[in-house]
Order: C-alpha cells, then structure tokens, then sequence
C-alpha cells in the first residue's frame, strides 16, 4: 500500500479522534452514554491501531519485508 496513504489516514483519524476527545470533554454532550462509546471506540481501535501499526508488530514485519 503507498506510504503516503497509510500516513494522511493515519493522521486524518488522529485529528478526527482528538477533535473528539476535546469536544466531548470541553463541551455538553447531549447523551453521556453514547459519547463514552464513541470515545472508547476511537481512543481503543483507532487509535491503538495505528499507534500499533507505526510502533509495534506491524513496523517489524514492513522493515522485514524491505530486506
């Protein structure tokens, strides 16, 4: 997959999480239980994948394909 693609998604789902997290934090949530959610989905998959992804396994596994 191109290397530019992985990283404009990866950082376009960082902003989208972190825009998130503030408003949701700063701001009145209509419905509590539904932003929690949404929070835990974005900061436990997204998130954590693509901290994964650049920082864990798949890192080795895409530096051992390049030898």
């Amino acid at each position: 997959m191109n290397n530019k693609f992985t990283s404009y998604l990866a950082i376009f789902w960082s902003v989208i999480a972190s825009s998130y997290l503030f408003l949701a934090t700063f701001t009145k949530v209509v419905n509590d239980k539904i932003a929690d959610t949404v929070l835990g989905f974005l900061l436990g998959s997204i998130v954590g994948t693509i901290m994964n992804f650049y920082f864990g396994s798949s890192t080795g596994s895409k530096d051992k394909d390049k030898k």
